[in-house]
């Protein structure tokens, strides 16, 4: 919640850890606690002018953490009477709240946003990917929201199964991304977006005219854009050679030739095309901040991947040497392999100093390097051991037979692990009614 126009406020049972002792038994006390707190500030501005001014200041902020919601519906599941007693609560709390700070301020300015940071299986767990559990509310009324958009007969746009049995078919949906919302009540605040921010303003929670919209929609996109721009002089700083993304990276794609594009038909009164055109260029700016972010990913799968497969061979050449030539064997390093695996190593570690990689760069080349040279230097253990394994199999036929009984083996570990995946999956996206 949050008065129009950004002086922060919080308020939650988190920040008084030693007040919330006694929470323990009964969560529900956490939000009263919270909303007990926001009273009892407003109560004091009434007797305090100094409170009473900083109150009224603009641009002021209220955060509420309403802890309660969460603990009761880990502790109990959401379909128990104690989760939905707990809700109960909630909707008391936030009419108070409302109707207190509308009575405070008397001006018709204030913003309510309400919304949750997750979603919860019948299980009372989340983090599963289950929409359940990343499907969150959000609700926003007051200046500057607009009306809800009601249709007369039929179902409203935007609802799904997942929405059916809300009663809500004859209002519109509107959804967004979780980041989003600090785009959402930046905007409603009169704040600058926030810095690193990913969210694209809803216009459609916006009770604005098609020109204010589409000012607000290319200055969220100026916003993204800015970010790419310092993360790529960023990257440009630190790498021996880099690769521009491609849709920003020419005359015709610049993101000066596309604002100007957006800034003509904003002029001309074409709003709405200027707002597509917004719309298009910041996703297009998230484009290339994700594209900044994943830019070394190749490389380091790749050499993730080259590890993992070093540390394989390596494991089986310890286990053909001690359990099949019962040690036998002795490792064989040459003046060559050492100077190749070592320069490799220096190489790679050079090119992360010039380009002043993470620490866990260095970690993610050394594990590599060192198990292939472990492996080359085993290199007769495999030799001879594959003489005793396969030494017996002569023909064609023979050969064909174990490739298709390793694929074999293969195709049964991974059904086996699918199975287990989707059992899991089954069992904590339902829940279990015990």
């Amino acid at each position: 919640m949050f008065q129009e126009g950004a002086v922060p406020g919080r308020v939650d049972a988190a920040t008084y850890g030693h007040e919330a002792e006694d929470f323990s038994q009964d969560a529900t006390q956490l939000d009263v606690w919270v909303f007990d707190k926001v009273k009892e500030l407003f109560a004091e501005a009434a007797k305090n002018a100094t409170l009473d001014a900083q109150l009224r200041e603009d641009k002021l902020v209220f955060f509420l953490h309403l802890l309660g919601l969460d603990t009761t519906g880990h502790a109990y599941r959401p379909y128990s009477k104690e989760y939905l007693h707990n809700i109960q609560i909630v909707d008391k709390g936030v009419q108070e709240i409302t109707t207190l700070i509308e009575n405070f301020y008397d001006d018709g300015k204030t913003a309510f946003v309400f919304t949750a940071d997750h979603g919860m299986s019948d299980f009372g767990s989340h983090g599963d990917g289950h929409p359940d559990n990343t499907r969150t509310p959000l609700i926003a009324w007051g200046s500057g929201i607009a009306q809800p958009v009601v249709v007369e007969e039929g179902i409203a746009p935007g609802h799904d199964e997942l929405s059916s049995d809300w009663d809500l078919d004859h209002i519109q949906r509107h959804d967004v991304a979780q980041a989003d919302v600090a785009a959402l009540m930046a905007y409603l605040a009169g704040l600058a977006f926030p810095v690193n921010s990913v969210g694209e303003l809803p216009l459609s929670f916006l009770s604005r005219d098609l020109a204010e919209k589409s000012e607000a929609a290319l200055l969220n996109a100026r916003g993204i854009l800015e970010m790419y721009r310092v993360k790529e002089e960023q990257k440009k700083a630190s790498e021996l050679r880099y690769r521009p993304y491609a849709g920003l990276g020419d005359d015709a794609h610049s993101v000066e030739h596309r604002i100007a594009s957006i800034r003509k038909l904003i002029d001309e009164g074409r709003y709405e095309d200027s707002i597509k055109e917004s719309a298009q260029l910041l996703k297009v700016g998230l484009e290339g901040l994700r594209y900044l972010q994943t830019y070394d990913w190749l490389f380091l799968r790749a050499l993730v991947t080259i590890g993992y497969l070093g540390w394989i061979a390596f494991a089986l050449t310890t286990v053909i040497d001690l359990h099949v030539l019962h040690g036998k064997t002795e490792t064989s390093r040459t003046l060559f392999s050492t100077v190749f695996f070592s320069s490799l190593l220096v190489a790679m570690y050079g090119s992360f100093i010039a380009s002043k990689s993470p620490i866990t760069y260095y970690f993610y080349a050394i594990f590599p390097v060192a198990f292939w040279e472990e492996v080359y230097a085993r290199r007769k253990a495999l030799k001879a051991g594959g003489a005793v394994l396969f030494g017996h199999i002569t023909t064609a036929g023979g050969v064909i037979g174990i490739f298709v009984e390793a694929v074999a083996s293969l195709a049964f570990l991974e059904s086996v692990v699918r199975f287990f995946i989707l059992q899991f999956w089954t069992f904590f996206s339902q829940g279990s009614r015990l």
